[in-house]
């Protein structure tokens, strides 16, 4: 008799988890992504004057973007969107360049921000720049993306 109603104690133990992980599992209660609202504000002044006063975060964006013929005078002459790409990014994006250079046959030696060739560096960061002003509000309905013109390319 004792194993027959450890045998149904159990059973409702059970039963009882799976419908308390089940009942709160699939809800989805953050929102912050769908109900986000910008607290950065705007900035007064051009996209490169931007990431210039951001030290330690842009660094080597601004390094590539001096070694691409006539970039830097179009973030700060043109009006464009420019979707900043952090040190963090540039870092992976080399990391990963390498490792495949490295894995190559024959294989290929490591490249860094000031030896890339500057053709890829040209189109690698002229994707991130877009013809005119976009704002967050003109993009958001674009959940599954969006084609738009960059600087250089269309």
């Amino acid at each position: 008799m004792k194993q027959k109603n450890f045998r149904y104690d159990l059973f409702a133990v059970v039963a009882f988890v799976a419908l308390i992980v089940l009942t709160t599992a699939c809800k989805k209660t953050d929102d912050r992504y769908k109900t986000y609202t910008p607290t950065a504000g705007n900035f007064a002044g051009n996209a490169l004057q931007y990431l210039q006063s951001q030290p330690g975060l842009y660094d080597s964006m601004l390094l590539a973007i001096g070694r691409v013929t006539g970039l830097a005078d179009t973030l700060s002459s043109q009006k464009v969107t420019l979707f900043a790409v952090s040190n963090r990014s540039f870092a992976l994006a080399l990391q990963n360049i390498n490792q495949a250079r490295m894995d190559s046959i024959p294989s290929m030696p490591p490249v860094s921000l000031n030896t890339i060739d500057s053709a890829v560096l040209d189109t690698f960061l002229c994707r991130y720049v877009l013809r005119g002003h976009a704002s967050s509000d003109s993009i958001i309905t674009y959940t599954d993306g969006q084609a738009y013109p960059s600087v250089k390319y269309g």
